[in-house]
């Protein structure tokens, strides 16, 4: 799970064009070792730490990449960087994936028969900027597969609807029917017959 930033790095001001370059210059002569310069750098061990886990299972066991905000540009930096992750879901996602910072005859590579779903708020205020650059760069419908779904859950301001626990909340009522929750999520050891459900209903 990638997380959100709380600071606009050196690296997304520089990837944002002018306002960006205008936030970034009091930091333009300090080399940053940002976010994504450490998921390029240590992806590798992400996932060789995943493949060491008990429950993993070669050929069985699918590698996901989730990220809210900052963390989803992560999540799919991830993936362009490496093949084991097939699948990303990305909540309101920063525009700056990395895309054009992986070796592209790796990336390349990489994306064959990934799937990306950006999932965000209709009303959040990154929502607005991915409209304008839907505009001008299409999701892509294949080789990888990014499909934008948008929800209409939260009610507020463009950055208050930014909040993931209020995503979160809508998605699961939403997904409920409105009905209450009724257990919260357990945390239980990996089951390898599947006798521990991962979702229970009462």
């Amino acid at each position: 799970m990638f997380r959100r930033r709380d600071r606009l790095s050196r690296h997304d001001a520089r990837q944002q064009g002018g306002l960006g370059i205008q936030l970034s210059l009091d930091t333009a002569s300090i080399p940053v070792y940002d976010q994504y310069d450490q998921v390029r750098d240590h992806i590798d061990d992400f996932v060789a730490h995943i493949e060491r886990d008990q429950c993993y299972r070669a050929g069985a066991t699918q590698i996901i990449a989730v990220g809210h905000s900052l963390g989803g540009g992560l999540a799919q930096l991830a993936a362009y960087s490496d093949p084991n992750i097939r699948r990303v879901y990305a909540f309101d996602p920063s525009m700056v994936t990395g895309y054009y910072s992986v070796d592209p005859r790796n990336r390349d590579e990489n994306v064959k028969g990934l799937r990306m779903e950006r999932i965000y708020e209709h009303g959040e205020i990154l929502a607005y900027a991915r409209y304008v650059m839907r505009q001008f760069i299409p999701l892509s419908p294949c080789d990888p597969r990014v499909v934008s779904v948008r929800f209409d859950v939260i009610h507020g301001s463009p950055i208050a609807q930014r909040s993931l626990t209020d995503f979160d909340n809508g998605l699961l009522r939403e997904a409920r029917g409105y009905q209450p929750e009724i257990s919260p999520m357990v945390n239980e050891k990996c089951a390898l017959d599947g006798s521990t459900p991962l979702v229970t209903r009462r």
